[in-house]
Parts: C-alpha cells; sequence; structure tokens
C-alpha cells in the first residue's frame, strides 16, 4: 500500500494540473464546484470512520483533519489502516457521466478535471470504482483536451487497477493514443507486445489491427494485409473487438493491390457477419468504397473502380 500511495504521489503531480492556471470552477455552469469542498469520510479497516478532510500526505500517511468544538483536531494514518476515502462530489460525477454519455465531451471536460484535482492526490486512498470512473476524463481529453495527459492518466490506471475489463479498455485507449499521436515506433512496440499477450481466437483484434494500420500508412500493403488477416481467420461467431477495423485495413490493403476479387470477397464477408464498415478514426472516405465492392455488378473484378486511399487523414 505504501508504494501505491508514493506511486500515485509523484505521477499525479503532472496530471491533476493538466491547464496550469486554468480556472476550471469557471467552466462549469450550473456545477457548484463548492459542493466539493464539503466534508469526506475516511472509513478504516477496523470498521470506524472519521468525517472532515485530507490535507495532505506526509511521508507516505494521510494527514486528516476533524473540526471539534473549539479547534480541530488532527489525525494520521498510515496507508495499511485506510479502507477507503470518501469524496463529495457525486452530483458532480452524474453530471460529468451524463454529459459523456449524450456526446458532449468538451462539456465534462471541466467537471473531470476539476475531480481529479479534488481526489488526485489522494488517489490511492479511494476505491477501484471511484478510480475506473476516471476512465471518462481519459476518453475525453483524448477526444477533445489534451491527449498526452490523457495517455499519462490511462497508463496511471492502468499500472494499479485490479479490473480485468477495465485493464481492456485502457489498452486500447493506450494502443490507439499512441497511434493517433504518431508515436509510430511506440506504437508498434505497443502492439506488438499485446500480441504477444493474447491469443489469436481472443475476444480482441486490436493489436493486429493497429499493427496491420502502420503497415497500411507505410505503404507496406502486403504486410499490412497479411497481419490484418490474422485475427479475421481466427475469428469465431463470438464477437471480437477491433474485428470489423481489421476488416477494413485488410479490404483497403486488397485495393491497395489491386486484387479487387478478394477485396470484394471480403467485404461480403464482412457484411455477411453482420460487421458494420468503422467511421471513425481515418475509415470514413473507405465506406464508399465498400460500397461499392457490395454493390451488385456484372462488371468483371478486371474492371472494377480504380483503388482509392481509404484513410482520411484529416480524420485521424
Amino acid at each position: 500500500m505504501k508504494q501505491l500511495v508514493r506511486f500515485w504521489t509523484l505521477c499525479l503531480l503532472a496530471l491533476i494540473c493538466i491547464q496550469p492556471g486554468r480556472s476550471h470552477a469557471a467552466d462549469t455552469d450550473g456545477i457548484p464546484a463548492n459542493g466539493l469542498n464539503g466534508p469526506c469520510t475516511v472509513v478504516l479497516r477496523n470498521g470506524q470512520f472519521y468525517q472532515g478532510r485530507p490535507i495532505a500526505l506526509r511521508d507516505g500517511q494521510l494527514i486528516f483533519i476533524q473540526s471539534q468544538a473549539g479547534g480541530q483536531a488532527e489525525y494520521t494514518f498510515a496507508p495499511e489502516e485506510v479502507e477507503r476515502i470518501d469524496f463529495p462530489g457525486n452530483a458532480q460525477k452524474a453530471e460529468a457521466i451524463r454529459l459523456v454519455t449524450t456526446d458532449n465531451p468538451q462539456e465534462a471536460l471541466p467537471i473531470l478535471r476539476m475531480l481529479l484535482e479534488q481526489r488526485g492526490p489522494y488517489m490511492a486512498f479511494v476505491s477501484e470504482s471511484e478510480r475506473s470512473f476516471f476512465i471518462l476524463l481519459v476518453q475525453a481529453e483524448m477526444e477533445c483536451g489534451d491527449p498526452y495527459a490523457a495517455l499519462g492518466l490511462a497508463r496511471l490506471l492502468a499500472e494499479t487497477t485490479q479490473d480485468p475489463a477495465v485493464t481492456k479498455q485502457l489498452e486500447a485507449i493506450i494502443l490507439e493514443g499512441y497511434y493517433r499521436l504518431g508515436l509510430i515506433s511506440d506504437t508498434r512496440q505497443l502492439a506488438e507486445e499485446w500480441i504477444a499477450r493474447h491469443p489469436r481466437y481472443g475476444r480482441s483484434a486490436l493489436g493486429w489491427y493497429i499493427l496491420a494500420r502502420l503497415d497500411y500508412d507505410a505503404g507496406n500493403y502486403e504486410t499490412a494485409f497479411q497481419t490484418a488477416l490474422e485475427p479475421v481467420t481466427f475469428s469465431s461467431q463470438y464477437p471480437m473487438a477491433f474485428l470489423a477495423h481489421a476488416y477494413a485495413v485488410a479490404i483497403l490493403s486488397a485495393v491497395a493491390l489491386d486484387d479487387m476479387t478478394e477485396a470484394r470477397a471480403l467485404a461480403v464477408e464482412m457484411q455477411a457477419r453482420e460487421l458494420d464498415w468503422p467511421m471513425s478514426g481515418g475509415f470514413e472516405t473507405g465506406a464508399e468504397q465498400f460500397r461499392t465492392l457490395l454493390a451488385p455488378s456484372n462488371t468483371p473484378a478486371d474492371s472494377a473502380p480504380a483503388p482509392q486511399d481509404g484513410f482520411d487523414a484529416e480524420a485521424e
């Protein structure tokens, strides 16, 4: 527990002030920032609890003050004594969730940042579900804020979470984030490490998709095609995340290789498996070509439409 406290403390120094000097409270219309300043509850492993507020971490120990008649009392708790800290801010959390789930991450961002500033220094003491909540901040930062800060927080959460589902979600965010930021060598290394940890017949095609995408971007269409086919070949009737993305890279690679017969066969197979063409991450411009490949036609494959670049560079 002491190592966890030190780890979070050091890492969050660079994250809790994502945009120094900015007043987040001013950006949260209708969300009372002062609701975050109410009393906290520290719950100990022996069942005792105290209401007050944490003020510092000193040598890895939690310093907590409680108002009492005529003054205040200061308590020091070792990490192993603390079960969790419950912070105020449920209304802010609910509003942030509402905004993110209704596709308003830009409006959710200042609220999420405000919540991280409140909880950040004491993140080692909050519950697993409370830490997992900040995946919303990672997603919002990645989409419309600071993607580098998003990656830093995502890696921090991934290092400390105990929830396998959360780990998988963070892996996807981190790998896609590195790709979107153009960190090619790091992205390739992470994708190869991901592939080494996951079976071909597993529940995600993420690593193969990213690796194939890198080769496609570099003009290595044959390599991209073969890599993208790995999860396609080993997939089953069970859902596989990013399988549609792997199909899309394989189809576009076949088109770039002027193998329209293979591209058409993969498009038909993709449709038969009820997989939709991805409409984000730069795939948007390939949608028209996908529809063309599926269009009933007596046109021989040799006279099919000329290949086009299937990715929208501006959308990445």
